[in-house]
């Protein structure tokens, strides 16, 4: 049996479970008080009660006395700290798009920007172009004209100074 010191809150006895699997034993206790914070699972209150309320290994009395401990309840309760407020996660989610609009991209990063902003603005043929061209050029060539890039096979278009070499499989 696992004994643990004074827990840091109460916990409702009978809301335990107990789950054995082969690498490990889950032990869920549900807090009697469910809006509250626990700073530490044990409430250590002074170096005395650090060494009682270690950890120890038993082979007597399994789970219900551990649940009769739980029972009794732990001796003060200075480690519990009130919940915060709950997020307002809309606002979080406006406040990181206004930062992440104002963050200008630089580079590689800032020609991907452009390309994914071209292709979400675009209408269903600019789109279509887009992706054509790309994927029959390998990605040599990017074009938003449908009525060109529709009517024919993209050829690949190297960069100046380099070749196309076909892939052996």
């Amino acid at each position: 049996v696992l004994r643990l010191g004074p827990l840091c809150g109460d916990v409702v006895p009978g809301e335990a479970t107990v789950e054995q699997l082969s690498t490990k034993v889950e032990l869920k206790l549900r807090k009697r008080e469910s809006g509250v914070q626990w700073d530490d699972l044990l409430d250590v209150q002074s170096s005395s009660d650090k060494a009682a309320g270690s950890a120890s290994v038993s082979s007597s009395a399994p789970y219900q006395q551990q649940q009769q401990q739980q029972q009794e309840g732990p001796t003060g309760s200075s480690k519990q700290s009130e919940k915060k407020s709950p997020q307002d996660w809309a606002k979080l989610e406006a406040e990181l798009a206004e930062i992440e609009k104002n963050e200008k991209p630089e580079g590689e990063a800032a020609l991907q920007a452009l390309f994914k902003d071209i292709y979400a603005k675009a209408d269903e043929d600019t789109q279509r172009a887009m992706m054509k061209s790309f994927q029959e050029s390998n990605g040599t060539v990017l074009s938003t004209n449908w009525n060109e890039v529709g009517k024919k096979k993209v050829a690949i278009q190297p960069p100046d100074g380099m070749e196309v070499k076909q892939y052996e499989h």
